[in-house]
């Protein structure tokens, strides 16, 4: 359970704005966490059930590379507004939440991620809930004082505490059948920055933060890789004192990409159309499809069965030049195997040219996979 609230909080979160922090890499302020959990937005988390041990660079100036990674399964959560949700009212200062399934105690069903944007990021619990015949389970999960998920601005170099106890409850028919209560102390240390490369190909400036957790009774060290457009890798040690440098067996492993909403312009203009491939792959049920274009262009994005049938025009409009990432949604789809198209007609005189002087077009295809 609390690898997965820093996946939902911590390191999933779409779309983050960094500013520079100069040679010691990226700054996250309160505006850039304000704009990431914006209402609708959505992380897609990764889990990598087969990777066993991970290079996690060094301290300082670094890199990392995670393009090796897998897809084993995925999780998707969606910033709610607090107030429709059915817990607020065990979380009253709640300013953001994230909506997602979960399975936790044994209970399968909604669960909600609440968190409070103040000084710190910090997060006061969660709740989830489903119906059985013998009536309504929930389980309850609240930290005293909040769990701070990260400490505001944060940059190479920032450290901070969070003190606190996780206590959980699962009731049936608002009866309490199991509680449980453990006191955490955990340290966080920003201790390392450079580029990170992910499955893909996506290249993200990232810092690493080293988090160290102790109980009563367990200890953990846990990395969290967070780069600007909000992709992030989270690894957990299998050793309770693992080296800062180099290559460590690992027990879990999950990831995101860069998962913005709609249609965006990364920085910078690209010098040649490209079609790059989703992510994730494979997926269930929403991915993202980046391509770039140099110049102002009508870019038409379809998708196909492998019958040919096409199933979804995600994009038909002119576009500018840049990086442009649309996300897609294969709720109704069945599982398989599914051919994504780009065609751009470039519209700028100065791109697009064949060895004729003549506009050109550009057509890419390629595949990904549904898996249910």
């Amino acid at each position: 359970m609390t690898n997965f609230v820093r996946c939902a909080v911590f390191m999933g979160v779409t779309a983050l704005l960094f500013s520079r922090a100069g040679a010691q890499g990226i700054t996250i302020t309160e505006e850039d966490v304000r704009q990431q959990m914006e209402v609708g937005k959505a992380i897609i988390n990764v889990s990598d059930t087969h990777t066993q041990s991970v290079n996690i660079g060094s301290t300082g100036e670094t890199s990392w590379d995670f393009s090796a990674l897998l897809t084993d399964s995925t999780t998707t959560l969606t910033s709610v507004t607090p107030s429709s949700t059915p817990y607020i009212s065990s979380f009253p200062d709640a300013t953001f939440a994230f909506e997602t399934i979960m399975s936790v105690s044994g209970i399968t069903g909604t669960a909600y991620v609440y968190l409070v944007l103040d000084t710190n990021l910090t997060n006061p619990g969660i709740m989830a809930g489903t119906s059985t015949f013998l009536g309504p389970i929930v389980y309850h999960r609240t930290h005293t004082p909040s769990d701070i998920t990260y400490a505001l601005p944060s940059t190479y170099g920032t450290t901070w505490t969070s003190v606190y106890t996780s206590t959980e409850v699962v009731t049936l028919n608002g009866n309490p059948i199991s509680t449980t209560s453990n006191n955490h102390n955990a340290s966080y240390v920003i201790d390392a920055y450079g580029p990170m490369t992910l499955p893909g190909g996506y290249v993200e400036d990232a810092l690493r933060i080293r988090k160290y957790d102790s109980t009563s009774t367990w200890r953990a060290v846990t990395y969290v890789f967070l780069a600007k457009s909000g992709a992030s890798v989270q690894v957990s040690a299998a050793e309770v004192s693992p080296p800062d440098t180099g290559t460590i067996p690992v027990t879990a492993v999950s990831w995101n990409g860069p998962l913005p909403t709609g249609i965006q312009a990364a920085s910078g203009t690209p010098t040649e159309f490209v079609l790059r491939q989703n992510f994730p792959n494979p997926f269930n049920p929403t991915t993202t499809i980046q391509f770039a274009v140099p110049g102002r262009a009508h870019v038409r994005l379809q998708v196909f069965n492998t019958l040919g049938e096409e199933v979804a025009t995600l994009l038909d409009q002119s576009v500018e030049a840049g990086e442009k990432v649309v996300e897609f949604g294969a709720a109704d789809l069945p599982s398989g195997v599914y051919l994504y198209r780009l065609h751009v007609r470039p519209l700028d005189s100065a791109i697009g040219r064949d060895s004729k002087g003549g506009a050109g077009e550009f057509v890419q295809t390629r595949r990904m996979v549904l898996i249910r």
